[in-house]
C-alpha cells in the first residue's frame, strides 16, 4: 500500500452512519394542549386523562364523570359534554 492508499481508506467511512430516528409522540410525556382544549377534542375521560402531561394529571382529578382542577373547580363535564371556558387551564 502506498500513501495515497492509505489516505483514500482513512477518508472513507468504516461505519454506516444512520440517520436519527424519527420523534415520535406518546401521549402523556409532554404538554399537547390545556384540559380544556383536550376535552373539545377526545370527549372521553380515560382518552383525556391518557393525552394529559405528569402536571396537568397532578393537578385534576375525576369525579363522577367530571374533570376538576384542584384550585379552579370544574373543567369538564362529560355527562353533558360543557367545557367550563372560564377555568381553561
Amino acid at each position: 500500500m502506498n500513501d495515497s492508499e492509505i489516505h483514500r481508506q482513512a477518508l472513507e467511512p468504516s461505519i454506516d452512519i444512520q440517520e436519527p430516528k424519527k420523534k415520535v409522540f406518546k401521549p402523556g410525556l409532554q404538554f399537547e394542549a390545556t384540559v380544556s382544549k383536550l376535552a373539545a377534542k377526545y370527549k372521553d375521560l380515560e382518552t383525556i386523562f391518557r393525552h394529559m402531561s405528569l402536571g396537568q394529571i397532578s393537578k385534576h382529578t375525576e369525579k363522577d364523570g367530571c374533570i376538576y382542577h384542584i384550585d379552579k373547580g370544574l373543567i369538564y363535564d362529560s355527562n353533558t359534554g360543557e367545557i367550563n371556558e372560564q377555568q381553561r387551564i
